[in-house]
Parts: C-alpha cells; sequence; structure tokens
C-alpha cells in the first residue's frame, strides 16, 4: 500500500513537471522554491503575508480566487493560489497541489491586463514553485501594484 502511494505520488509530480514548461508565458521565467521562501526572503513584504499562510488578502478577478501580498511600497507584489501552504512545504489544499498550473497561468494573464489598464509595468516576473506545480508569482512593478489589486479584495470567505 505504501509504495501505491509513493507511485501514486511519484506519478503526479512528473505530470505537473511535464506541463510546468508547456505555459508559454512561464517560459524563460526566473523559478524560486516555495520551501524556502518568506516574507523576507527574497524581498521584504510587509503587507498581508504571512510566514505560515503566505499570502493573506483574498481577491477575486475574473472568478480566479487568488491571495496577494505586497511589500511597503507595494511595487513587489505577490499572487498565490487560495490552496494554502504551511511552514513554506505542505501544501493543505491536494486539489491545489495538483491543479494550480493552468489556473496560474490564467491568473497572471488576467493580473498582468488589470495591471496594465493601471499604467503599471511589469519589470520582472518570478514563479514560487515547489513538488513540480506552481504556488503563486512575483511581480516586480514600477508603480505600487498592491494598491491596484486591492481593490478586488473580497470581504466574505470565498
Amino acid at each position: 500500500m505504501k509504495l501505491l502511494g509513493v507511485s501514486i505520488l511519484l506519478v503526479l509530480s512528473l505530470n505537473a513537471c511535464a506541463t510546468f514548461g508547456s505555459y508559454d508565458r512561464f517560459k524563460d521565467v526566473e523559478k524560486i522554491s516555495t520551501i524556502t521562501f518568506t516574507c523576507n526572503r527574497p524581498y521584504e513584504l510587509t503587507q498581508d503575508c504571512s510566514n505560515i499562510f503566505g499570502a493573506e488578502k483574498k481577491i477575486v478577478i475574473k472568478d480566479l480566487k487568488l491571495s496577494i501580498f505586497g511589500n511597503r511600497e507595494g511595487n513587489v507584489v505577490g499572487v498565490m493560489t487560495r490552496s494554502v501552504w504551511v511552514s513554506g512545504f505542505k501544501k493543505v489544499s491536494s486539489i491545489g497541489l495538483f491543479n494550480d498550473n493552468k489556473m496560474l497561468h490564467d491568473a497572471l494573464g488576467e493580473v498582468e491586463k488589470v495591471l496594465k489598464e493601471n499604467s503599471m509595468n511589469i519589470k520582472n516576473k518570478v514563479l514560487m514553485k515547489s513538488f513540480g506545480t506552481i504556488d503563486g508569482f512575483l511581480l516586480e512593478l514600477d508603480g505600487d501594484g498592491y494598491s491596484v489589486l486591492k481593490r478586488y479584495e473580497v470581504k466574505e470567505p470565498v
């Protein structure tokens, strides 16, 4: 039984790795590990960032349920799916663990569109990944994009 569980995880991990590069938006983009990510490294993220739960500000853009965090100036913004990670390595939502790559591909497109409509330019994109999946992305901007994205906040649990 244990061998079966390990085999299933291996197949799912390999499947996630195989599909990871199939999204044009993610090609040639710098990647960092969600496992080693904290609110203090590689950026000082002071707005709505938790070392335990990741991004805490809940937003919805085009029916995509996301969470965001940012630095004090708002020119570094992180966007994650709602499946939270605990202590940097354990995902709570198994659905999020295996299905977030496409959703984050779509989310990146929508976030880029919102920022562009508000005269924000993306200077750099960094993917946050773990276990073959994309957990989120960090955007370095030429202005306060965090305030722009906060306008999509939802107060009720979604």
